[in-house]
């Protein structure tokens, strides 16, 4: 018998030769397959059907059971809908609470990341070391954060050293 990824490579080509209809999950799907994952590996986490802003009160309400002290901001990928998110997010969450922004230098939204640290007072800055330059922000009572800021946190001066130093064609890339 063949193992599940043979199974899995088989069912993917006969869906490319048209040979089975086509995958359509429903809208739910991914809520559904994140609560199934949670449960099968014992995880205290839960997806719920909401959108921010406007509904992060009361899934914090209902769901978290508690102001969160981790907050990650991951939506639509504009500066404006970042700002809604954070300050949704800020109003209920812990005082201690760390802030991870997704796809921050990818996207363009660093402005948008700086507005969020200025007016908040938080720590922190760019993850340089991410894959799409996170941003974290953190208070400055979580000593913790520090060391991982300072993993992945180059300054940005120092990394604009490196880049001088490297040969042209490299620089291009």
């Amino acid at each position: 018998p063949a193992d599940s990824a043979q199974k899995m490579l088989g069912a993917i080509l006969q869906r490319l030769r048209g040979d089975e209809p086509p995958i359509n999950p429903k809208p739910t799907y991914g809520i559904e397959l994140t609560n199934d994952l949670a449960q099968k590996h014992h995880l205290k986490a839960k997806a719920v059907l909401s959108a921010s802003p406007h509904d992060v009160g009361w899934v914090v309400e209902k769901h978290v059971g508690g102001p969160p002290d981790f907050v990650f901001i991951d939506g639509y990928h504009i500066p404006p809908q970042v700002l809604l998110d954070f300050d949704a997010c800020y109003k209920v969450a812990a005082r201690n609470c760390v802030y991870l922004f997704h796809d921050v230098i990818n996207w363009n939204l660093r402005e948008a990341f700086e507005a969020c640290q200025k007016k908040s007072g938080l720590k922190g800055g760019i993850l340089w070391r991410t894959p799409s330059g996170m941003g974290l922000l953190y208070p400055d009572a979580r000593a913790e954060i520090k060391r991982v800021f300072r993993a992945f946190g180059d300054e940005e001066a120092e990394l604009r050293s490196v880049r001088a130093r490297l040969p042209r064609w490299k620089r291009a890339a």
